[in-house]
């Protein structure tokens, strides 16, 4: 027994120490952060419908970008290969009127005129919205990256004080990398939503009682546009 028990401690430090010695080699990127791998609990059971019923999952190590895109990077990728965005195709984006508390289509509105043709344009600093997930998508590609899953972006949200992590306290949706699919029983949604990508970090102004959680839940078509939309980028870990 004290044999079998001393056999096991030893395999876990061995592992402990493996797994330590694979984190000196990998290669960090100064605007990522590397999210250790770990069960996690996906989901939350008193949150809304297509957030239930949280389950455990386990999350491979990644990395991830420490805040959301920026205007100057985007301006960057879009000059070099001559991209143009969905928003800027179509001719329209949609805004948040505070005063109808709807959503409205406004002309001329994209990632460079956030507020439409007629308001101030958007700071090299400031955060790329009025993006697709199309668009988020080809960007990612572009610099050899990826866009988080949405099980790795609620693990590194529940974790990101502790990460260095901005932006993931509720101030923009963000596009992540797979389709929205109901969790077991989930009834939430009545469209078809096999059309839908998924979107993680919420938005102050959807609703004043919206408390911020890593668990919240939405959803886009891959070509729609939005004020509150922006992303960020992850990669694999290769050990």
């Amino acid at each position: 027994m004290i044999k079998n028990l001393l056999t096991f401690c030893l395999w876990v430090g061995f592992v402990a120490c493996s797994l330590q010695a694979q984190e000196l080699t990998i290669d960090v990127p100064d605007d990522m952060v590397l999210v250790k791998g770990g069960n996690a609990q996906i989901g939350n059971d008193q949150g809304f419908d297509n957030e239930k019923p949280a389950f455990e999952q386990y999350i491979s190590p990644f990395l991830l970008d420490k805040t959301c895109v920026k205007v100057r990077e985007f301006r960057l990728f879009v000059q070099i290969i001559g991209y143009k965005t969905d928003a800027e195709r179509e001719g329209y984006s949609f805004l948040y009127d505070e005063n109808a508390q709807e959503w409205v289509k406004k002309a001329g509105c994209n990632w460079q005129f956030p507020n439409g043709p007629d308001q101030p344009k958007a700071q090299d600093d400031d955060f790329v919205v009025h993006v697709s997930w199309e668009d988020a998508k080809a960007y990612a590609n572009f610099i050899k990256k990826r866009l988080p899953t949405e099980f790795e972006w609620e693990f590194a949200a529940s974790q990101a004080q502790s990460l260095g992590l901005a932006l993931m306290d509720g101030s923009l949706w963000q596009w992540c990398e797979n389709w929205y699919e109901n969790y077991a029983g989930d009834r939430y949604y009545k469209k078809n939503i096999q059309e839908y990508k998924v979107m993680r970090g919420g938005f102050f102004m959807d609703s004043p009682a919206l408390a911020f959680r890593p668990s919240l839940r939405s959803s886009g078509r891959t070509f729609q546009t939005f004020f509150h939309t922006g992303f960020r980028c992850a990669r694999s870990v290769k050990f």
